[in-house]
């Protein structure tokens, strides 16, 4: 059968050119989705293009034999054929079908599966009626099939024509084809052998292994983009049946700091991926150069910096391998520090101020003493000495301020008690005469001693007499005016203890007796020697006094005695005395 080409349908032809461009639609879609954005994705554009033109072209000159339209163009005379265009692809290809030689004006289906007639294995993939000339045209998209060689069969009720169609694998990683190491890229396939395992690799090694369902898909394989240089690099998915694809992902550089928020002198972590292999990355702070550090094959560091002296607010850190560079902001924030952190009551201290801003005034206090302000200079920091002051034992707060940043560090005073004074005078069970004089042996401590006195009448000191606190000497003299300490026979009981400036208190000393008040003994040891003399030669001369009186009165009894004697004999002499022998008695007469 001839039919001429002088004449054809227009309608037709713009029929057939629609059909062409939608059948290229979706792989032009294919195709901007997985290259358009990267740098060859123009020239593809271009391409792309000039193929649509040359099939619209192609349909022009052979599309009227088809419609019917022509008389000159002859088909082969009684061979029905079909022709698939294309003959494989992944699942959602778009496929024609020219029906040709079919039985005219005949509705022709076509069948897409694994037998040669309608039934389970297969699906009636679309359906078409011929012209005159026993021609048709039709498309439609593969469904959802395992990987493998189908059967594609036009069945026009007399003709049974088969053709072939081969499923091949493809995987997409959604929109998302670049990234950095360490993201997840979510993988998903289809067109893979049925039931099968499937693994998944990065630039050929394997990372991830899943598994496909009765239709041969696989979703959401989650792959983490392991440690690599920049650049693009092949995800491939392979079944156990070797069925495999592969596509580009591109990995770009990058770089993390950890901590994003400190102070002057603090460590910052840097970890950088993606950069050009076994090269030296220059490390910027605020686009000064402060180190470098060289990377891995995988194009990886890890550098530690310490912050330089900054104001408080952002600033930026820039790794630079001379092809590649990556920018993290820092926040710096002011901190103060002091040196030592502990200590005791007078000790030289060191308060250092960063981060804040750089020519303004810094007032500074200690708990709620205010002291001595200073001046932060150009890089933000200050630095300001001073003595502990008198305080107890324990935290303080040191606070630092420009009028906007504010920044607060303890400072501990020391908790160490003194030592126990020992007592030396008076002596124990010792007696007071004088104005009372109290002393015992000095302790010494870091933050300074002061000493208190307690004396009561019982050992318990139940009854308080007296009690002295804040005595910075190791010893104390009480005054006779005081009347604190009439002198007494009972005994006093005197006790001592140590109390540093840090308020630390050492326990007490032991208890000793004394007592007060004047005897014979101690009037007499008490005497200056000089009426020890006066007294002694007055004694001596009472002794010579009565040595003289007492021998003169014997001498004068003597005498008197003496006189009487005398007296007697005369009496005696003078007078006469009657002797009677025959008495026993003699009678004066």
């Amino acid at each position: 059968m001839k039919q001429s080409l002088n004449k054809f349908d227009s309608k037709a032809v713009k029929a057939g050119e629609n059909k062409i461009l939608n059948g290229l639609a979706p792989l032009s879609s294919r195709f901007k989705n997985r290259e358009l954005d990267n740098c060859y994705g123009w020239l593809l554009r271009i391409l792309l293009i000039i193929a649509i033109s040359g099939f619209i072209f192609i349909d022009f000159i052979f599309a009227a034999p088809f419609v019917g339209a022509t008389d000159n163009l002859t088909f082969p005379a009684g061979v029905p054929t079909i022709e698939i265009m294309p003959s494989e692809g992944p699942v959602g290809t778009h496929v024609f079908v020219r029906i040709i030689n079919h039985q005219v004006n005949k509705q022709v289906i076509i069948v897409f599966g694994t037998g040669t007639t309608i039934g389970s294995s297969t699906i009636v993939a679309a359906k078409a009626t011929t012209d005159s000339t026993g021609y048709a045209v039709v498309d439609f998209d593969i469904d959802i099939w395992p990987a493998g060689r189908y059967t594609l069969l036009s069945d026009d009720g007399v003709n049974k024509i088969a053709g072939g169609f081969k499923v091949t694998p493809s995987m997409s990683l959604g929109e998302v084809v670049s990234g950095f190491v360490g993201d997840i890229a979510v993988v998903n396939g289809q067109g893979f052998a049925a039931k099968k395992l499937v693994h998944l690799y990065f630039d050929d090694t394997k990372y991830v292994t899943g598994e496909t369902d009765d239709k041969g898909r696989f979703y959401d394989l989650k792959l983490t983009i392991p440690p690599c240089p920049r650049g693009n690099h092949n995800i491939k998915a392979q079944d156990s049946d070797s069925n495999a694809q592969t596509v580009v992902y591109n990995v770009r550089q990058k770089m993390d700091i950890s901590p994003t928020s400190t102070s002057v002198n603090s460590s910052v972590t840097l970890i950088g991926t993606g950069f050009q292999s076994i090269k030296d990355v220059i490390i910027y702070f605020d686009d000064k150069e402060i180190s470098s550090v060289q990377t891995g094959s995988d194009g990886g560091f890890t550098a530690s910096i310490k912050v330089p002296s900054c104001g408080d607010g952002v600033h930026k850190i820039k790794v630079d391998d001379r092809v590649n560079k990556a920018f993290q902001d820092l926040t710096v924030s002011s901190a103060l520090h002091v040196n030592p952190q502990t200590g005791h009551i007078g000790m030289l201290v060191g308060a250092q101020g960063s981060g804040y801003r750089p020519g303004f005034p810094v007032s500074l206090s200690y708990d709620n003493i205010k002291l001595e302000g200073t001046s932060v200079d150009g890089t933000g920091s200050f630095t300001y000495n001073f003595k502990i002051p008198v305080s107890r034992s324990g935290a303080h707060v040191i606070t630092a301020s420009d009028g906007i940043n504010i920044k607060t560090v303890n400072f501990t005073v020391e908790s160490t008690p003194p030592m126990v004074p020992l007592l030396n005078l008076p002596a124990d069970g010792g007696r007071i005469t004088k104005d009372p004089h109290f002393e015992w042996s000095p302790v010494s401590d870091p933050s300074g001693v002061t000493y208190t006195l307690e004396i009561a009448d019982d050992t318990k000191f139940s009854s308080i007499i007296m009690s002295q606190a804040n005595i910075v000497t190791s010893y104390i003299d009480i005054t006779e005016e005081s009347k604190m300490l009439p002198g007494s026979e009972k005994p006093y009981y005197w006790r001592v203890k140590a109390v540093d400036l840090a308020s630390n208190e050492s326990g007490w000393s032991s208890v000793q007796s004394f007592y007060k008040g004047h005897t014979i003994f101690t009037v007499l040891s008490n005497m200056p020697d000089w009426v020890k003399w006066i007294l002694i030669g007055l004694g001596m001369l009472l002794f010579a006094f009565m040595f003289f009186w007492i021998g003169h009165t014997i001498r004068k009894l003597r005498s008197i005695n003496e006189d009487i004697e005398d007296d007697d004999e005369e009496a005696y002499d003078d007078k006469d005395y009657g002797y009677n022998t025959s008495s026993s008695n003699y009678a004066r007469r």
